[in-house]
């Protein structure tokens, strides 16, 4: 038997907060490794510098995520056989 519309989206809700956890804390181990750069010399690398930007990239990406999720999180599917 097929899985309800609701189970669905319950299950792809389920999924989608996975993996945006799971790019919170990539984002948050990448935040530390750059703030344990600043303020010694390698602050003037490519590295430094690819490491900012991934970092801004997804602080950003990351908002529109948590704004997304807010208004899906509102989403009510209804069921076939409510009325």
């Amino acid at each position: 038997m097929p899985k309800s519309r609701v189970d669905r989206f319950d299950e792809a809700m389920g999924n989608f907060s996975k993996a945006f956890n799971e790019i919170e804390k990539i984002k948050d181990e990448l935040e530390n490794w750059k703030d344990g750069i600043e303020g010694t010399n390698l602050e003037n690398t490519d590295k430094f510098s690819d490491l900012c930007d991934a970092v801004a990239g997804l602080t950003k990406g990351c908002d529109l995520i948590d704004k997304a999720l807010d208004h899906l999180e509102d989403v009510e599917i209804p069921g076939a056989y409510k009325r």
